[in-house]
């Protein structure tokens, strides 16, 4: 069974060219590697946003640890808590940076 979809009904009404329709999806739908590039850009930029909050959640959760056992200790803790805390922000600032790039350009 076959239908032509190329002629006209008896009653004057036109009958819609399915493959027209098919072609002009296709070509709304069609994804670039540009588009594809940039969903990778902003997934590397959300992992990177997730790692460090989980990063800055351990860093500071052994400096208080540490501050329990030995509370003499907070000076020296503290300090070498933020420096693990600004080595660990230092990976979403990049991966954000080079999405924006990758977007710009």
């Amino acid at each position: 069974m076959s239908i032509d979809v190329r002629s006209k009904p008896d009653n004057g009404t036109k009958i819609l060219d399915y493959r027209q329709i098919s072609k002009s999806f296709k070509e709304e739908l069609s994804v670039s590697s540009h588009d594809i590039l940039l969903f990778i850009g902003a997934l590397a930029a959300a992992g990177g946003a997730i790692g460090a909050g989980i990063g800055n959640g351990l860093v500071m959760g052994r400096m208080v640890e540490g501050v329990g056992r030995q509370p003499e200790a907070l000076g020296r803790l503290l300090t070498w808590a933020l420096v693990g805390v600004a080595l660990v922000e230092a990976w979403p600032v990049i991966t954000f940076v080079l999405f924006v790039f990758t977007k710009i350009g």
